[in-house]
Order: C-alpha cells, then sequence, then structure tokens
C-alpha cells in the first residue's frame, strides 16, 4: 500500500485506523520503547535488549533494536546443536524495515528461535551490527565453534568471511542451486549437482564432480570455486552433529510470525515474545507426553535405518576393542555428521551385540532441558519503569517509489498461486452442470430453454433427411409453446398493428418420412412489419416466435432456416 491519492489513500488510512484502535499511536511507540526495553530487562534478568538511534533535529531517530532473551540464549547454548540459521524478512507497517533472526536446531530437528532484531534495511553495516552481537552473547556463556547456514547476499556472506577462522559457513543449496541453473541449466546437470552435494565421503563426491565435468566443463569450474565445506556434506565439519544443506529453519520461523510483521514496534516484540512462550509451553508438554527415550523425529530416521540394514554381514577385523569392521556395501560418515547411526554401523553393532539407540546423540531428556527455561510474563505500560532521556522519535520513512509491495518476491520455480488458503482452489469437476436441464456442458444462462436432449447432437450438426429431428421436435416445442404462449398473454404488438403467432405444439405424426406439426396461426388483418428484437421472426405472413438462444453447434441460425428450426 502506498501513501497515493485516491482510493489506496483512503484504504491505508482505514488501516492504520484499524492498527492504532488495536494497538495503540503507532509513533507513539517509540516514544515509550526505552521503558519496554527496560521492562524486559527487569524481567527477564540476562536478556539483551539493546537499541541503536541516529541524531535528528528535533531529537534521536530510531534505527536499530536487538532483542535475545536469556531463556533462548541459555537453551541454545546448552542444549542444542552450534548451528544457527540466519535470514531476514521484510516488515509491512508505516516504516517498513526488516526483521533479521538467528534460528537454532533442537534434539528434535525443530527451529530454535534465538534472537532478533529490527533494522532499517539489509545491509553490511546492518548484517555486522547483529552478528556481533549474537556472538558477544554466546561468548559470554560458553565459547564453542559456531556454524552458520545462510543465503547468499552480499552483505552477510562477507559478514562471516570477516568473523573467526573457527566458524563454519555455509550456504543454503536450494538458493545456490537457483542461481546456478540460470547460466546452467538441464535435468542433466541438476541430477548430478545434487549428487554431489548429497555425497559424504571425498571418493563419492570426486566422482560425482568428474561426471558433472563430463556433462559441462564450465559448470564444474564454478562450482570448484566454492570451498567444498560450503556446499556438500564431504566438506561439512563433524562437531555439528547436523547435516542441515538447506535454510528452511528461518523460512518456518518467518511464515509462523507472519501475522505480527504488521504491528508498531512494540506491538511486534509483544507478539514475538507471546509467539515464543507458547511454543515453549507446547513442545515442552508435547514431549512430557511422548513415550521413549529418543526423540520421535530421530526414532522414525534410526527405524529406517535399521531396515536398511537388515540383509547386510559387516566383516570383524580381529581387534579386541571389536571396533575394526568392514560392511560389503562401503562406508561413510553419516554417523558423525549427524550424531544418528547409519546402516552400515548398525549392521556391526547388531554383530557386537549392542543396543544402536545407546549410540544416539539426540535425547529426550536432552530436549525437555532445551524448553526448561522459561520466559517471565512482563508488566502493562502503566508499571513500565521510567528511563531519564529525550523519547525516541520514528525513524525516517524508507520508502521505493511506486505501490508498496507485501508478498516476497518468488523464485521462477516456485507456483505463484499456491492452492489452498489465500490461493487458487484447484477445480476438481470434469465440466459445469446447468442447473436448468441438469446437464453437462453448459450452464444456466447459456442454456436457452433447451433440454440436456437437444444439446446432445451428433458430431458436424442436425441429421438431414426423413432422419432429421428425430426424438428432438417435442423438447424444441415445448420450449418454443412457452415463450410464445407468455408472448401472446402479455399482447404484445411490433410496428403498431397485430401479428400472427405460430406456436408449435409436441406431437405429431411421421407420414412418409415427414413430420406434421400442429399450427395454430392467428391471421393478421394487415401484413406486419419485419421484427427485430431477436424473439420473433416475419415467415410468409406469420410472425412466428423462436427462442432467444436457439443453437446447434454454437452458432446462430439463419433467419430462412426458422422453418427448419420449427420442423425439429
Amino acid at each position: 500500500m502506498s501513501f497515493v491519492k485516491g482510493k489506496c489513500c483512503f484504504l491505508w488510512k482505514c488501516i492504520v485506523k484499524k492498527l492504532e484502535n488495536n494497538h495503540g499511536a503507532i509513533d507513539e511507540q517509540y516514544a515509550h520503547l526505552k521503558n519496554y526495553a527496560e521492562e524486559l530487562r527487569r524481567i527477564n534478568p540476562g536478556s539483551t535488549v539493546k537499541i541503536k538511534c541516529s541524531a535528528g533535529l528535533e531529537g534521536p531517530l530510531f534505527e536499530r533494536m536487538y532483542v535475545c532473551f536469556n531463556a533462548s540464549k541459555r537453551a541454545f547454548v546448552q542444549s542444542c546443536r552450534p548451528l544457527i540459521g540466519l535470514d531476514g524478512c521484510f516488515l509491512k507497517g508505516m516504516y517498513a524495515g526488516h526483521l533479521f533472526s538467528a534460528i537454532g536446531k533442537d534434539e528434535n530437528n525443530q527451529m530454535m528461535p534465538i534472537a532478533f532484531a529490527v533494522v532499517e534495511a539489509k545491509t553490511k553495516e546492518s548484517w555486522d551490527w547483529f552478528i556481533d552481537m549474537l556472538l558477544a552473547d554466546f561468548n559470554g556463556i560458553q565459547h564453542k565453534r559456531w556454524a552458520f547456514i545462510l543465503y547468499q547476499q552480499k552483505g552477510l556472506v562477507n559478514t562471516i568471511a570477516a568473523t573467526s577462522e573457527h566458524v563454519e559457513h555455509r550456504v543454503c543449496v536450494k538458493h545456490l542451486y537457483g542461481n546456478w541453473r540460470k547460466r546452467h541449466g538441464g535435468e542433466h546437470l541438476k541430477e548430478a549437482l545434487w549428487i554431489s552435494v548429497r555425497a559424504t565421503t571425498d571418493p563419492e563426491f570426486k566422482k560425482a564432480m568428474e561426471n558433472l565435468k563430463k556433462l559441462s566443463e564450465p559448470a564444474w569450474k564454478e562450482m570448484t570455486e566454492l570451498p567444498i565445506g560450503m556446499w556438500s556434506r564431504a566438506g561439512y565439519s563433524t562437531y555439528t552433529c547436523c547435516d542441515l544443506q538447506v535454510n528452511n529453519i528461518c523460512e518456518a520461523f518467518n511464515s509462523a510470525i507472519l501475522e505480527y510483521r504488521e504491528y508498531p514496534i512494540i506491538s511486534l516484540f509483544k507478539g514475538l515474545k507471546f509467539y515464543l512462550t507458547s511454543r515453549i509451553v507446547r513442545l515442552r508438554d508435547y514431549m512430557l507426553r511422548y513415550e521413549g527415550d529418543i526423540c520421535p523425529k530421530i526414532a522414525k530416521i534410526m527405524d529406517k535405518n535399521k531396515r536398511d540394514a537388515d540383509g547386510w554381514s559387516p566383516n570383524w577385523h580381529g581387534d579386541r576393542d571389536y571396533s575394526s569392521f568392514s560392511v560389503g556395501n562401503g562406508i561413510d560418515k553419516k554417523w558423525d555428521i549427524t550424531g544418528i547411526p547409519c546402516p552400515h554401523v548398525i549392521a556391526c553393532m547388531r554383530f557386537n551385540n549392542q543396543n544402536p539407540d545407546d549410540f544416539v546423540a539426540h535425547w529426550k531428556q536432552t530436549f525437555l532441558d532445551c524448553y526448561s527455561n522459561l520466559m517471565l510474563p512482563s508488566n502493562g505500560p502503566k508499571l513500565w519503569p521510567e528511563v531519564v532521556g529525550d523519547p525516541i522519535l520514528p525513524p525516517k520513512m524508507r520508502r521505493a517509489p511506486g505501490r508498496r509491495k507485501k508478498l516476497r518476491r518468488k523464485t521462477n520455480d516456485e507456483p505463484k498461486k499456491p492452492s489452498g488458503a489465500g490461493g487458487m482452489v484447484k477445480r476438481n469437476q470434469e465440466t459445469v452442470r446447468c442447473r436448468r436441464c441438469k446437464e453437462l456442458g453448459h450452464n444456466q444462462r447459456t442454456c436457452g430453454g433447451k433440454t440436456g436432449v437437444d444439446r446432445n447432437l451428433p458430431k458436424g450438426g442436425n441429421k438431414t433427411g426423413a432422419d432429421k429431428g428425430k426424438g428432438k421436435g417435442k423438447a424444441v416445442a415445448t420450449g418454443a409453446s412457452k415463450k410464445a404462449k407468455k408472448h401472446t398473454q402479455t399482447g404484445g404488438s411490433q410496428a403498431g398493428g397485430s401479428h400472427a403467432a405460430v406456436v408449435l405444439q409436441g406431437g405429431g405424426s411421421n407420414v412418409g418420412g415427414t413430420k406434421t406439426v400442429t399450427q395454430t396461426v392467428t391471421q393478421s388483418a394487415t401484413k406486419s412489419a419485419p421484427v427485430t428484437d431477436g424473439k420473433h421472426v416475419t415467415v410468409g405472413e406469420a410472425t412466428v416466435f423462436v427462442p432467444r438462444k436457439i443453437r446447434t453447434t454454437g452458432t446462430k441460425r439463419k433467419v430462412d432456416e426458422i422453418g427448419t428450426i420449427c420442423q425439429q
């Protein structure tokens, strides 16, 4: 929506008025932002809430705000895998901006929101500020090697590359392939690329890259310019215990908070806090009801690996520790990368009479420890502590020319209008059905008084000769009779004189291959003028009533064929 004259301006004012009625004045929320930040720090000790302002002529102007609750911070650092997904989505409010988010992955392979920030735009400076705040929070609790997965955004890629050398950098392979396929398209190249992406060992990766080189050397050369640790499992480190290759955890978070993205600044953070609180309670209660020691999604993966391991016979090499085996189907690093025993390892564990579930790194108790950290509720605005200082003013408007967009740009391989809520519903019926005659192939508007028998015409139109009109005269005559009778009762006249109406009545007999039609004709005193209203035509000295939309193969009949129509 945009601030333009006319209907768009009126609709925008209505939306702003509705938001102000529900959440208060939009501009006044910035004036109370310092008090709200102090309330969050007071009620949730250990949480990080930072506000950055820029100098203005009338006072400080809002620029950025970073929030990381202590419950989310400690849950991720102490119980989750050290893999962080980074992404940003645009806000739909009056002052626009972007929402940056850092999302982790819990023991059940579900997203775990860690921190978020409202910034003015996606720039290298804003990403540097967000990453610095994030790493400062993590290192204040526990020093670890962190891994980041993100899209190929120029500012974000440069920011991660400039961080510590101990930080692992992964890119979303789906986004990487979306840019790569613009220059190297084709199903064969796509299949060859994804084989190299999913390879877990160096020999398997090299073989896949050689196949890609045979198909297209420019495509192979472009992929070799990227470090293998950014896009292939063969180069992933094992300390993360996660083989995630797409940044769908951030997409899931952006979709979950969609309704809050058009709220004012304080209402936005309240909505995010409410979502995180309700999510913690819901997942914790769900896991308490779950019976089992391994998280449910991990248990499904283990069941599949156990089935795949059936029929494999490992070969023990005689060491006393029973740790050296060889499997006929080969070996890979999936256990090291994911923390879940692969089928090869499960076959060796069965040889040693060991339970494969004892070697899983994702336990139910770890999941419960992750969601045992709670967020405490905050007071209302009247009980917020007063912070001394100049009130914060709203930021400057950053708006591109043209109408404001509220939907993201979709790639070429995404459906433009997906089926379901908010999209186009797919039609399941084969064709339309008329409500008047209950036949398929047309609707009530184009029925024209005919029944389904009249519309089931053979290919090429009506038959000629003795078979013309067999089984059809009665239906047409009845429809014409009703309309002619109605017209006669209304006493309509044209051209200032009376006219004769030819009314077709059903019945009649076939004599010598021709059908006789009983006609009731009221002779005209004077010869009537030709009628052009589309309902009556003059044939000789009589005016014949014809339905308005009589047709056979989709075209109107000519006036000189009216006699033939009447006989049909």
